[in-house]
């Protein structure tokens, strides 16, 4: 039963981050329901049709369990055509339920800055002038 449990678990997760993510391609499927090459490649989200409708720009694993994952060996795992990140659902056992401690999307440095740098030339491009920074860096920490 434990096995059916975590293998639904990991199912609902993917959906959530399917339907969290529809705001970048409104053709997000699971690999699942879609191509078992994908699904075996290490990808859980991809774009239905994609001869008709595109290539999802990011290559997605979705983790939902209670142990801390090896992030280096799963993104080195993945292919690496686009950006690979895994959306971890980071839950603790508490009595007979399953409680969630965080959800964490972690990805290579090298791709995050490549993608914040693409943002923001997008954002640039579009208002006429190129992104400034709001705020100053912070002297002291906070206290509480």
């Amino acid at each position: 039963m434990s096995r059916s449990r975590n293998r639904n678990a990991g199912h609902k997760w993917e959906r959530f981050c399917r339907d969290a993510l529809k705001f970048i391609s409104p053709y997000l499927v699971t690999t699942r329901s879609e191509s078992r090459s994908r699904d075996a490649m290490k990808i859980d989200l991809m774009n239905n049709n994609e001869y008709k409708n595109g290539i999802f720009p990011y290559e997605i694993q979705c983790k939902s369990n209670i142990n801390k994952v090896d992030y280096h060996k799963i993104l080195n795992e993945m292919p690496n055509v686009f950006p690979p990140i895994i959306l971890h659902n980071f839950t603790e056992k508490k009595g007979k339920r399953f409680m969630t401690k965080g959800n964490y999307a972690i990805m290579k440095m090298d791709d995050l800055i490549k993608i914040l740098k693409d943002a923001n030339r997008s954002n640039a491009e579009n208002s006429g002038k190129q992104n400034t920074v709001i705020s100053e860096p912070l002297k002291k920490p906070i206290r509480k």
